[in-house]
């Protein structure tokens, strides 16, 4: 009798996590019970690119997945994400945070990790800010042009080059120049190859399944393994 009862139990939960909380979500993934999707995300297809699209020709633009016992719907359409974020973005305040994430950031802070009225106002002031420095204005398409005709010119110098490389430093210094004044010449390339292995080391670092279970699930950080991370 009691094998049965917690037979019946093990089979409630399988079903309730695989498929019953999904039910009102936008379809997506089957997730597994405790880790959701993020074996997929973090060990069939590091960092997970390769996941999100596969789930969209299999879904759609719009599907859900799972990180630990959190939903997450992923809107992967340009005129799906204008329509709904950008456009009606004071909808979107209140945003997922982990206690994890509160206790690295020593706080409720940023932007993309902060809600409610936090979040609405760090996002005004980031876009009048933005305004100020020349977004949506002549001046910042001028600097986009400006960039595009220097990444012409070297491709025209170099002999030899790797394209991606030269589009990242031009991206780059577009954003370092409206933001700190000053591009990354050849002189400062040292700079910004230091700083994009940095956010690469970042995401490869995040983008691990014990990582995203100690993240979901606090319960973890008393397994060794994950303990410390």
């Amino acid at each position: 009798m009691l094998g049965f009862l917690i037979l019946t139990l093990i089979v409630g939960f399988i079903f309730y996590e695989m498929y019953w909380k999904r039910r009102h979500l936008p379809p997506g993934p089957i997730p597994l019970p405790l880790a959701g999707n993020i074996i997929s995300v973090s060990v069939l297809h590091p960092p997970g690119y390769d996941a999100f699209i596969n789930w969209k020709k299999e879904f759609g633009p719009v599907f859900t997945y799972w990180m630990g016992p959190f939903p997450t719907v992923i809107i992967a359409d340009y005129e799906t994400i204008k329509e709904t974020i950008i456009k009606d973005g004071e909808k979107y305040t209140d945003r997922f945070t982990t206690e994890a994430t509160h206790q690295i950031r020593g706080g409720d802070f940023g932007i993309l990790e902060t809600s409610g009225d936090n979040w609405r106002e760090m996002r005004r002031f980031t876009l009048h800010t933005l305004r100020d420095f020349g977004m949506g204005k002549n001046l910042m398409e001028e600097k986009v042009m400006s960039e595009v005709t220097s990444l012409m010119d070297r491709f025209t110098l170099l002999k030899e080059t790797a394209p991606q490389w030269e589009f990242d430093v031009a991206v780059g210094s577009i954003i370092n120049n409206l933001l700190f004044g000053y591009r990354y010449e050849e002189d400062k390339q040292a700079e910004f190859r230091e700083l994009k292995n940095l956010l690469s080391d970042h995401m490869k670092n995040i983008a691990t399944f014990s990582v995203g279970m100690a993240f979901t699930q606090p319960w973890t950080r008393i397994i060794p393994m994950f303990n410390g991370l």
